[in-house]
């Protein structure tokens, strides 16, 4: 939490940590140390953002009118013939393209 709030936007953590004044030890002291008295209130953001996560993907799946939308064809519930799926632990997925495409 201490980073989103003290980075530059789309800085990546790694170079951020390299740039911090007073380096790793300098974050250790205040994220371990509580050296700023701010962990209390990271603590609690941390926990408001892990409590309103949702998983747009299972949303997906247990909508049946949202997983209609993925889908081959727009206007046809069948698939694409020469797609061939294959099941491997439960679950389908499409073949993996072949190593030597035939010439047109």
């Amino acid at each position: 939490m201490y980073y989103i709030h003290a980075e530059d936007k789309l800085m990546r953590a790694a170079r951020w940590v390299e740039q911090f004044d007073g380096g790793v030890e300098r974050l250790k002291a205040i994220l371990l140390d509580n050296e700023l008295g701010i962990c209390a209130d990271l603590e609690r953001e941390m926990g408001k953002l892990i409590g309103s996560y949702a998983d747009e993907w299972k949303t997906v799946v247990n909508d049946p009118a949202r997983r209609r939308q993925f889908r081959h064809f727009v206007n046809a519930d069948g698939r694409h013939p020469q797609t061939e799926a294959i099941t491997e632990r439960g679950q389908e997925h499409p073949a993996d393209w072949p190593k030597r495409l035939p010439p047109f």
